[in-house]
């Protein structure tokens, strides 16, 4: 009887024991081909500085808005590079891309500087990306009234690499916003 009791309680430890794995990690980047700056001789220069981005992006897991006010981090789903190193890059790139009178720059000591303080960046469940907050041009001393912008993208389908292609286009809309002002 002692040996069957012993044999069913090691039948049902076992039992519990999950066979079940650890889901993939998954890394995205915001760019999907490496970023080549090329700047124009002789134009003015302007430094990139995020100087705001909300706590709950400085971390690797994506992060999502699943309902009102509730937010979910994704566990297996993370971004390669600091997100906001990824941000200040792809905003870089793609103001120099769509301008040839001003050199959009990462760093630099006595120009312009343009300041961008972030809201929010997130992909919806309901599949949109929502990029809000404002940026304001200073130089010497001088202080421009600061742009809000509150931007949405569309994704294209389902799934967290749509999500990042859609949020890709939420920073090219903000840095035609941000050109619209510069002029």
């Amino acid at each position: 009887m002692k040996k069957s009791v012993i044999l069913l309680l090691i039948t049902i430890l076992f039992g519990c024991v999950t066979t079940e794995s650890v889901p993939e990690t998954h890394y995205y980047l915001l760019e999907d081909k490496p970023l080549v700056m090329q700047w124009e001789e002789g134009n003015q220069s302007v430094s990139v500085e995020i100087v705001a981005i909300p706590a709950y992006l400085q971390q690797k897991n994506i992060v999502m808005l699943e309902q009102s006010h509730k937010l979910y981090i994704a566990n297996y789903h993370q971004w390669a590079v600091d997100l906001d190193t990824m941000l200040k890059n792809v905003l870089v790139f793609d103001l120099n891309q769509q301008t040839d009178a001003t050199n959009f720059v990462d760093t630099c000591r006595d120009c312009e500087k343009l300041k961008l303080y972030l809201d929010s960046f997130y992909p919806t469940f309901d599949g949109n990306i929502v990029l809000t907050g404002y940026f304001k041009f200073s130089k010497a001393n001088v202080t421009s009234t600061g742009h809000t912008f509150e931007i949405q993208v569309r994704q294209a389908t389902k799934g967290y690499l749509s999500s990042v292609q859609a949020m890709r286009k939420a920073i090219s809309e903000l840095a035609k916003e941000i050109l619209k002002q510069k002029r």
